[in-house]
């Protein structure tokens, strides 16, 4: 887009304040109608219909017929409120509403109390739903069902636990790590390209990991859960996220609740194997954990007015295997909307959140000590505000503005001694040699692998300040068929500044236990990098008999560029980029018990600032040398840096002024059958590619600057001499290129990826049980850096394969959220004395998993290459090596008590109820058989968490 200076954004801001259109959404709204009528068939004419969605009132009267419908009805639990001048009785219906589905219901007025159910003179049923959406969703998460399932109400672990597409980067059970962001993987994207929106509103990180909020998911309506696009808007193709807030009603309503575990209600779970090890423990262990809130909300004036307020608070403190002290967290939230109408047909909304994270032992495990980790503390404020109009049943304008910022202040722990140090390739070691390693050794060399302080303190802003504009109509067409429609816009402004530290600005580097190398850093640094976006999108949703058709088209403009501190701008680049999609959904029988669904779609890559960071002139530049430490001190000093190897960072990079914002194309089939009335069955596939993908290529040392040579390789046994014994070839670097590297930010010709799958969903739902159950095959395969964790094995890992052949070695094959098969079930059932009970079971496959051989005696010193691919075919296997695979199954019982002001609910939750201790993370280095693959991380144990809620 061109570069708005500031009237020009002035002018937008003023423009987006005194029009009014409805916010784009990340999921299709649905339709509920209905008739009102006496019970001998009689219409029922001006009864109102009400309910609260958005934090704002919805009020309907039915016509002279008694026939009502709204059509713009949000996902989620409604609570339908039935009046009429006749009676003083309300009439109220429960609604479950979906994405794109339409809900019809027969509305019988009485003319005396208990002719009907009850003793209230209104009946509602029923009559029919209809899914109607091309591309369902996966999942819409109300508050309800939220409340009733066993979690630490942290979402990304939940979704984790739910989502058959969801992959977390952390295998969270009882939530010892509730107070992060977690990356998530789905279907192959990359974690970066996760979309998060809240009220409608995009609260994603400007670099993409993660949220600019820290949700607190007791405050939150519903969650609407899907993959790939939204129904308006085109970037992104990872997880879409879209977060709904509880609002106010017309009664005066609240809840406090409160959670505790801690180590005497934990069990341990270390296997015979990890004992013989010497690892008695588990990795981290609860001391406490209290989670506790309180939330008020009502009405208010004349004319009602709905608030809504909640504050809550997290206190953790837990043990780490093999250090002496404590790790602690505190995490205190706040939220507060309001919402009233201005007119018959015109109403706002204002929200406001925000969140403090403070972590004084970030990053603290046994691979890095205590010493080593950072003081840090995380702020989050979310501010927004709507106003919508109502023109008609069938036409709604409104507008949404949001500003949302994240600060992020890291220090370096107080008295940590000396500089970082930092182990390359721990575990490594040969059998068959002198003095080859004890199993006691072997773990010695897997703990405490960074020492001294943190190698780097980075702290910042990011920000997102966001307008939207939609207008949404819903129109009769040629043939009967019925059309909603969708015509908006959005601008977006994204900012992050980052100021980068380290101590005496060095890194030192050991091998074997001996120094080895030294990274010398250009810090202090700071950094700010921005993009503004524009986007105009349309889209059509019709229906003729029993077909759906959805068409949809966007037009997104970016433009990004780097301020640099002197206050001039640098690698200034603009995007324009045209996405669409294309869906079918056919009812093979009335009322929706089969239907055939089928699409395709282009989705544009979300811009992200750190495609900028990674050539800001301003950014930290590193060198690499190697190291004699002449004086036998552990630490570096001015002359001990010997021959340079390597330089790497923003400083040594340019930006490509032809490069491309990757895309991906995406087909998808499925079929949802009604097997009974209380079962369904779904049925999904999907294939995607990436295209376009960045990387940065080294034009300073291209690939023809290595001579290949043979290097022994000990095999899968790690021990010289034996049958398995082999060669491997690798590149050595030319002495005179060393330290010569330049790199181009660019798209690489044939730099792409893959991913496809199958899924297969089984729900049953009774009115005292319901389950769903969800098995998901799928693999994703790139051209990836090596490395064992989501930043590294990732398609947006820029420092990728064009860097050093030695890289591209066997690198074809999975990436790390790639986990083959994953299975999740839950369910829910009511148990005698007002009791109930939920189960989920989760499981999925391991981390791909290769093995690596470091090498060493190449000019350019210690490199590690794969030695095995990682990914499909590998070992004739489906799925290739990977590691141990994972599961849980966490379950709670709760209980009601009805007090005479509301009601109490006690609760029992249970995590890993079976004590699982599978091994999330092993060490993927050479080593003798009997002692390689030792766990890194392994599950959590067996925890039991009591909590108490009070509802009024």
């Amino acid at each position: 887009m061109i570069l708005l200076r500031r009237p020009g954004r002035l002018l937008i801001l003023v423009w987006l304040l005194t029009l009014s259109t409805h916010a784009h959404a990340q999921y299709p709204t649905s339709t509920i109608s209905g008739s009102v009528r006496t019970e001998d068939g009689s219409p029922v004419p001006n009864a109102t219909i009400q309910w609260i969605q958005n934090g704002q009132s919805v009020s309907l009267i039915a016509d002279t017929t008694g026939v009502f419908s709204f059509h713009f009805v949000t996902p989620g639990q409604h609570s339908l409120s039935f009046e009429h001048p006749s009676t003083r009785e309300i009439g109220r219906y429960q609604a479950l509403i979906s994405p794109g589905t339409s809900l019809r219901l027969a509305v019988i007025l009485h003319s005396a109390p208990g002719n009907g159910a009850g003793s209230s003179p209104w009946e509602i049923k029923r009559q029919e739903i209809v899914e109607e959406n091309a591309w369902q969703p996966e999942r819409v998460l109300t508050a309800s069902q939220i409340e009733s399932l066993p979690s630490t109400e942290h979402l990304w672990s939940l979704l984790n636990h739910t989502e058959a597409s969801v992959v977390a980067g952390r295998f969270d059970i009882s939530g010892l790590y509730s107070h992060r962001q977690l990356l998530l993987g789905v279907r192959g994207s990359s974690w970066s390209q996760n979309q998060a929106s809240l009220n409608g509103m995009s609260v994603t990180h400007t670099s993409g990991d993660g949220m600019l909020l820290f949700p607190d998911l007791t405050t939150m309506e519903a969650i609407v859960f899907t993959v790939g696009d939204s129904p308006t808007q085109h970037t992104g193709p990872g997880a879409h996220v879209a977060l709904l807030p509880k609002a106010g009603e017309r009664e005066l309503h609240g809840q406090t609740e409160m959670f505790f575990q801690c180590g005497a209600l934990q069990n341990t779970n270390p296997s015979e194997r990890y004992r013989f090890f010497r690892i008695t423990d588990s990795d981290e262990r609860w001391r406490h954990f209290a989670n506790g809130g309180f939330q008020l909300g009502g009405a208010f004036g004349r004319r009602p007015w709905y608030y809504f307020g909640a504050i809550s608070g997290r206190d953790l403190e837990k043990h780490i295997r093999n250090q002496s002290l404590p790790v602690s967290v505190k995490l205190g939230q706040g939220t507060f909307n309001l919402s009233g109408p201005l007119s018959s047909q015109d109403t706002v909304s204002f929200y406001g959140s925000t969140q403090r994270v403070h972590e004084p032992q970030a990053g603290a495990s046994p691979q890095v000590t205590r010493e080593a980790s950072l003081d840090q503390i995380q702020t989050y404020y979310t501010g927004q505000g709507a106003w919508t109009r109502s023109l008609s049943a069938k036409s709604l304008l409104d507008i949404r503005f949001g500003i949302s910022r994240q600060g992020e202040s890291s220090r370096f722990q107080p008295g940590a001694p000396g500089q970082s140090q930092e182990d390359l390739f721990p575990g490594y070691a040969l059998a068959g040699l002198p003095n080859s390693p004890s199993p006691w050794a072997m773990l010695a060399m897997l703990n405490n692998t960074m020492r001294g302080p943190a190698p780097l303190a980075v702290s910042g802003k990011a920000g997102s300040t966001e307008g939207t504009a939609v207008y949404s109509t819903v129109r009769k067409g040629i043939g009967h068929s019925d059309h909603r429609i969708s015509i908006g816009t959005s601008v977006r402004w994204i900012s992050l500044t980052q100021r980068h530290a380290a101590v005496d600005s060095v890194n030192l580097l050991f091998f074997e236990g001996a120094p080895n190398s030294v990274r010398l850093l250009n810090v202090p640094s700071q950094t700010r990098d921005r993009i503004h976006q524009i986007e105009w999108h349309a889209s059509d949703s019709f229906s003729l008999a029993r077909l759906t058709l959805t068409l949809g088209i966007s037009v997104d403009s970016s433009q990004g560029s780097n301020l640099l501190n002197h206050g001039r701008s640098a690698n200034t680049l603009r995007w324009t980029n045209l996405a669409g999609r294309i869906g079918a959904a056919y009812r093979v029988l009335n009322g929706g018990r089969l239907v055939l669904r089928a699409g395709v779609a282009q989705i544009n890559d979300q811009p992200l600032t750190s495609t900028w960071a990674a050539v800001n002139p301003d950014g930290m530049g590193i060198r690499l040398y190697s190291w004699a430490d002449t004086n036998g001190d552990l630490q570096f000093q001015a002359g001990e840096n010997r021959q340079i190897l390597k330089v790497s960072g923003p400083p040594y990079t340019r930006m490509d002024a032809r490069l491309k914002n990757p895309k991906t194309t995406e087909s998808t089939l499925g079929i949802t059958l009604g097997v009974t009335r209380w079962m369904s069955l779904q049925f999904f596939g999907f294939h995607r590619s990436e295209h376009r993908l960045i990387s940065l290529v080294n034009e300073g040392v291209p690939f023809s600057s290595y001579t290949p040579v043979r290097v022994a390789d000990p095999g899968p046994d790690g021990e010289v001499g034996t049958a398995d014994d082999g060669f491997i070839t690798v590149f050595n670097q030319k002495l005179e290129t060393l330290g010569q590297d330049r790199y181009l930010l660019t798209n690489p010709d044939g730099f792409s990826a893959y991913a496809q799958g199958l899924e297969l969903k089984l729900s049953f739902s009774t009115r005292r049980f319901q389950a769903q159950g969800t098995m998901t095959r799928f693999r994703a395969v790139a051209s990836t850096s090596p490395g064992i964790e989501a930043d590294q094995n990732d398609t947006n890992s820029y420092q990728g394969i064009f860097d050093d052949p030695n890289k591209a070695i066997l690198a074809r094959g999975s990436t790390y959220f790639d986990r083959g098969t994953l299975g999740r079930l839950w369910a829910a059932s009511e148990l005698p004395w007002k009791m109930r009970c939920s189960l989920i079971f989760s499981y999925q496959d391991g981390l791909p998993f290769g093995r690596y051989l470091p090498v060493k005696g190449l000019n350019q010193g210690v490199v590690g290459v794969l030695t095995e691919q990682r990914g499909p075919g590998a070992r004739g296997t489906l799925t290739g090596p990977r590691t141990r695979y994972s599961a849980t199954a966490d379950m709670r019982v709760y209980k009601d008590f009805s007090l005479r002001h509301g009601r109490l609910v006690a609760i029992l939750d249970i995590f890993n109820l079976t004590n699982q201790s599978h091994a999330l993370e092993e060490t993927p280095v050479t080593a003798p058989t009997q002692y390689w693959r030792i766990p890194l991380r392994f599950e959590t144990p067996r925890s039991l968490q009591l909590g108490i809620r009070y509802k009024w």
